[in-house]
C-alpha cells in the first residue's frame, strides 16, 4: 500500500463524514481568463440556466469537524484563507 493511499484510509477511519464533493474533470479546459468555452449561461431571471464546458466528476472525501483541532492547531486567515472565531448566538 503506498504512503497515500494510506493517510487517505486514515482520514477516511477517523473523519466524522464522508462527503461527496464534486470537481471539474482534468478534461475540462481553464478558464482563468474568458475564453468562450468555460461558462454559465442566465435565465432572464438572473439564475443559473445552463452550464457549457463544465465537466464534474464526484470525489468521496473525508470531513473532519475543525473545531476539535481549534486548541492545537488555530487556523488563520492569513495561513488557511479562513479562521474559525468563537461567537454567541443572538
Amino acid at each position: 500500500m503506498s504512503l497515500a493511499s494510506d493517510t487517505v484510509s486514515r482520514a477516511v477511519a477517523t473523519a466524522v463524514r464522508v462527503g461527496s464533493f464534486n470537481y471539474m474533470t482534468a478534461s475540462a479546459l481553464h478558464s482563468l481568463y474568458r475564453n468562450g468555452k468555460v461558462l454559465t449561461r442566465r435565465d432572464e431571471n438572473g439564475s443559473d440556466a445552463e452550464r457549457e464546458g463544465v465537466d464534474l466528476e464526484a470525489r468521496w472525501m473525508p470531513v473532519h469537524d475543525a473545531r476539535h483541532f481549534e486548541a492545537t492547531m488555530p487556523c488563520t486567515l492569513t495561513q488557511h484563507g479562513f479562521e474559525l472565531q468563537a461567537r454567541p448566538l443572538v
